[in-house]
């Protein structure tokens, strides 16, 4: 595909993020910051942005790039603390498919308040046996639109959904994910009852998942909660503290199986529990 055509679907889908930030949302943690492009974007809404990436180098550039408002931290989400906790949302753009995804989430979640939104996007891996209908028509689209945006560029100036270089930004680049959409969803169930995650046109999966509210005895008194997420994805005060319990019963079988959150805090869900949606029909959504 002639390179002139070519454009940055992580750009693309930064709006589609934006639109699940919750209401209002103060405190936001951006997961695998890079230059901190969407971090400074962020930043226009909401009163404080922590960008974190384990790169070096991107967080040098992210600091150079970023409002007065963003804190720009060298971190490895699964090593080192993060550098707050009860965040309004927490999101991501095609940063967690590096990351041991059940571990990840469960160190997220446990960031998130009550009432925050977890939302992000995903690079899958290939699935042509299921997805193979996507696939044409994503490769269509993207030539499609890379005409779009050229002549925009030629006529305009601008170009908004510029092609970052990888070369430039030492932006590290994994060419085969670890796990399709639907088993990415398979994995969120069993973290986090209730998540959503669905298949995106342009080679990309959406994860959202709003934290419960335990012991909500003052609804006036409630945080807010996301506008965009579907009722189904809530889950009762009672459902997880059912959860809750379960997790705490069975530590040591998942400690023995794949290890125990970092600071003793119980997981999300039972063991193989819980439900994500999986929708390849939203694939062919645009974000607004």
């Amino acid at each position: 595909m002639p390179a002139v055509l070519d454009w940055s679907h992580n750009v693309y889908y930064q709006r589609l993020l934006l639109r699940h930030l919750p209401r209002p949302c103060r405190r936001v943690l951006d997961v695998g910051c890079g230059t901190g492009a969407f971090a400074a974007r962020l930043a226009e809404r909401v009163d404080q942005v922590d960008a974190v990436d384990r790169s070096e180098r991107m967080i040098e550039q992210a600091r150079r790039h970023t409002p007065h408002n963003v804190t720009c931290v060298l971190a490895d989400v699964l090593v080192d603390p993060l550098p707050g906790k009860d965040y309004d949302a927490i999101v991501s753009i095609t940063a967690l498919h590096h990351l041991p995804l059940a571990d990840a989430l469960e160190v997220l979640a446990a960031a998130l308040r009550p009432g925050g939104v977890l939302a992000a996007v995903v690079l899958p891996r290939v699935d042509l046996r299921r997805e193979w209908p996507v696939e044409i028509i994503a490769m269509v689209g993207h030539r499609l639109l890379g005409v779009i945006f050229l002549a925009n560029r030629l006529l305009r100036g601008t170009d908004p959904f510029a092609k970052e270089r990888h070369v430039d930004t030492g932006m590290p680049v994994v060419m085969d994910p670890p796990l399709t959409t639907r088993q990415a969803a398979r994995v969120a169930a069993g973290v986090l009852p209730g998540a959503r995650v669905r298949r995106l046109l342009f080679w990309r999966y959406l994860l959202v998942w709003e934290k419960p509210i335990l012991h909500d005895n003052n609804p006036a008194a409630a945080a807010p909660t996301s506008p965009t997420l579907d009722a189904r994805s809530q889950v009762s005060a009672s459902c997880l503290a059912d959860v809750t319990a379960r997790a705490r019963t069975d530590r040591h079988a998942r400690t023995s199986e794949r290890g125990t959150h970092a600071n003793g805090s119980p997981p999300w869900a039972r063991p193989g529990g819980g439900r994500a949606s999986v929708d390849p029909g939203g694939a062919l959504g645009r974000p607004r």
